[in-house]
């Protein structure tokens, strides 16, 4: 298996399973010659397969043996217990066959293997189709069973109920077994009415897309394939000879469906199938021991067969014998070479093989290359009607773009007209711009003269206001110090008014009645009190509008005059609350509150002595 590793990391290869008598013999050799190795040793060929069986020997004799020490034959319909495939024998068989696939089939990139005992024995060669080193695909060859019956009563006068039962074993147990794997089912009857169609589908469904020669298929198969070479062809109406056999009827249908791609309806087709095959298996034991009977007497036709031909050997070693001592003197040199002959043909052999891959890498790079060489003559086919698409779409195109051209000609002489029509109105337009420009120069410069006014006169105004600021800053100076001297007279008053309170005091009892008689008088003074205070109030506001419009019309002049007044303005606001914080702190006092009524008479009095 090392060995085999070194000359190819993965080994390819088709396993061919069928019933006998099925044309699996003419798909095998239709693989071999169409690039597939066929392992090592075949079997000779008979006068039933002019052509080959295209059997390894090696593994046909593998199977023989294990189903010979099991007790079993190829021809007993009997199932194969899973014991017999896990027992010594078995273990014996699956060690011959991979030695045997080490040996012939490891080595090669492609290679095939067929022998219809393999669709029941499936089991031993687990082992090889796990093996990472391999990439096993199943082709599966169906013939109708009717046809299949008829060829076994012809070689091996079986019955036809055993045929059947035969036929349904190695068929669903193949299809079972390789569900998992990549697969596919053909039928006879297309191989033979499309044998290029249906190679280029098993080409396709097992991905040998680089194995098979494609270009060489059509003359393969007319080559190879022999229709006379297919004993007891299906009758025309042979669904019909299955209306006895109502099973084989629907796994025929299942493995049709399967040929045509239909895996999930040919799947359930099978699985009932199985089904009914495994429950017939229990209730039909007397007609197994029948088959059993029809098997082990086709067993002794074999054997029979064999001892006549061992009797014929026997005197074909008589006649040897004679030859055998003609050729003693030269056996002893031919043992000398034997050893370096040996060698000699063990290293051609390798060389063979070797130069055999190398062989089919040629033809198949030369296959490639002439799938190539067909592709780029369909695209420079293609490639030149275009090009003489191209050259009518051309002139058509030329034909327009000179038509074309002839009207841009026109177009461009109209263009040109109208731009020196436009030309001549934008020169009567720059013109007029011109004077309306000179006109706009001269209002310019008048307004320039008007606005040179303005700042003079505005810069006379705010002089005058700068000097208005200066007589009110002042004005507001000779203001605070009379209201300072007027808060110190306050000030003398209250504390005189103070030293007053005790006489008052004593006084006041003495007025109260004087008080009491004055209260009408001072009600009414009362009036004219309030008439008075109206009056200053009306002064107040009088006032307060020509500070407010003062005000106003200092806002309008320029910022820092703005700022001048504003700071004028607070400083007269401050000045003003404190004088009324000022007053009302004296108003709210005690002694205010307790003289106000004899300076409500004293009021009266001094007013109405200035009104006499």
């Amino acid at each position: 298996m090392g060995k085999s590793k070194k000359l190819n990391t993965r080994s390819i290869g088709v396993v061919v399973l069928g019933m006998h008598r099925s044309g699996t013999s003419l798909v095998a050799g239709l693989l071999a010659h169409l690039g597939l190795d066929a392992g090592g040793e075949l079997l000779a060929t008979e006068t039933q397969n002019p052509k080959g069986f295209w059997e390894h020997a090696g593994c046909v004799v593998a199977h023989e043996q294990f189903l010979q020490e099991a007790g079993r034959h190829w021809a007993d319909p009997r199932p194969i217990s899973g014991e017999l495939f896990e027992g010594s024998q078995a273990y014996k068989a699956k060690d011959k066959l991979r030695s045997i696939y080490q040996e012939d089939f490891s080595p090669k990139r492609y290679w095939f293997v067929k022998d219809p005992r393999i669709c029941r024995l499936l089991p031993l060669w687990e082992d090889i189709i796990s093996d990472v080193g391999s990439d096993i695909r199943f082709l599966h060859v169906i013939r109708h069973p009717d046809s299949v019956a008829s060829s076994l009563k012809n070689r091996d006068d079986m019955s036809r109920d055993h045929s059947m039962m035969l036929w349904l074993r190695h068929n669903i147990e193949s299809e079972l077994f390789t569900r998992n794997s990549l697969r596919c089912f053909v039928t006879l009857d297309d191989l033979l009415s499309s044998p290029v169609e249906c190679i280029s589908t098993i080409n396709r469904r097992l991905r040998l897309g680089r194995i098979i020669r494609t270009s060489n298929i059509k003359d393969t198969v007319q080559g190879f394939l022999d229709a006379s070479l297919i004993h007891h062809k299906t009758l025309k109406d042979k669904d019909s000879t299955l209306n006895s056999y109502p099973i084989v009827q629907e796994a025929m249908k299942g493995l049709q469906n399967l040929a045509n791609g239909n895996e999930e309806f040919g799947q359930s087709n099978l699985n009932s199938v199985a089904a009914g095959l495994t429950q017939m298996d229990r209730l039909a034991g007397r007609t197994i021991s029948q088959h059993l009977a029809e098997s082990l007497l086709i067993a002794r036709r074999s054997e029979q067969g064999s001892q006549a031909r061992t009797y014929d050997l026997t005197a074909d070693n008589a006649r040897l014998e004679s030859a055998v001592e003609q050729i003693s003197l030269h056996r002893d040199q031919l043992v000398a070479n034997r050893d370096e002959v040996a060698e000699q043909l063990l290293a051609e052999k390798n060389k063979m093989s070797i130069l055999e891959g190398k062989l089919l890498d040629v033809e198949r790079e030369n296959t490639e290359r002439k799938n190539r060489i067909d592709r780029v003559e369909t695209v420079n086919s293609t490639f030149r009607e275009e090009i003489q698409g191209h050259k009518k779409a051309y002139a058509a195109l030329k034909e327009q773009l000179e038509t074309a051209n002839s009207t841009f000609r026109d177009e461009i002489q109209g263009h040109k007209e109208a731009y020196a029509t436009l030309k001549e109105q934008l020169e009567t337009a720059n013109s007029t711009f011109r004077g309306e420009i000179q006109g706009h120069k001269e209002a310019y410069v008048a307004l320039k003269e008007q606005l040179e006014t303005a700042n003079s006169t505005f810069r006379d105004e705010i002089q005058g206001h700068k000097e208005a600021y200066a007589a009110l800053k002042e004005q507001l100076e000779t203001a605070n110090s009379i209201l300072r001297g007027e808060g110190k007279r306050h000030k003398d008053a209250c504390a005189k008014i103070e030293d007053q309170l005790g006489t008052e005091r004593r006084e006041h009892v003495a007025l109260a009645d004087q008080v009491q008689q004055l209260v009408r008088t001072v009600t009414e003074s009362g009036k004219h009190v309030r008439a008075l205070e109206i009056a200053n109030a009306n002064d107040r506001r009088i006032q307060q509008a020509k500070i407010n419009a003062l005000v106003e019309k200092l806002d309008t002049e320029r910022h820092s005059a703005a700022q001048l007044l504003a700071t004028a303005k607070g400083e007269v606001r401050d000045l003003a609350e404190a004088r009324y914080q000022e007053r009302c702190g004296f108003e709210n006092s005690l002694s205010w509150r307790i003289t106000w009524p004899l300076r409500q008479v004293r009021l009266f009095f001094s007013t109405k002595r200035t009104t006499d």
